[in-house]
């Protein structure tokens, strides 16, 4: 802010990382809690992808959010998603959360504030995906354990 005799004035500028800040944002500096969602929709598509918020596609560049929108477009998201993630010698069953963890942080980058999730839902919505996952695994290990004690009596 300065003050220049009886006015006072602040000064605007926006401030901020290219790819991590929100339209509204950048239209009009407004700061609400929807541009914070939009951040964190953004972190969250870099950790599923490890690739940076704006990524060079066929000589430009481009939103990282954009680029992930397009593919689960398409008709083969799933196999796209593949392409673009860390997952390709995961477990077929982690593709399903990895799916909804995508999906998550698509809803967090909408263009409308108004549409995209609280961070209260995105919290409840990581803990679901979190408790799903761990009931999956458990459900695996289990599976696992009767096989090996049906194996071992033959091998004994």
């Amino acid at each position: 802010m300065t003050n220049n005799g009886n006015d006072i004035s602040a000064l605007t500028r926006i401030v901020g990382t290219r790819g991590f800040m929100a339209p509204e944002y950048v239209r009009n500096g407004c700061v609400t809690s929807k541009v914070d969602v939009y951040s964190f929709g953004v972190v969250l598509m870099e950790l599923i992808s490890v690739k940076e918020a704006v990524v060079r596609e066929g000589g430009r560049e481009v939103l990282l959010s954009t680029a992930i929108a397009t593919i689960m477009e398409g008709d083969d998201a799933e196999t796209e998603l593949r392409n673009v993630t860390d997952l390709t010698n995961e477990e077929n069953g982690s593709m399903e959360y990895a799916m909804q963890m995508v999906k998550l942080s698509l809803s967090c980058v909408k263009q409308d504030p108004t549409s995209r999730p609280t961070m209260d839902e995105v919290v409840t919505s990581l803990v679901k995906i979190q408790v799903d996952l761990q009931m999956a695994h458990l459900v695996r290990r289990t599976e696992q354990d009767r096989t090996v004690q049906k194996i071992v009596p033959w091998l004994v």
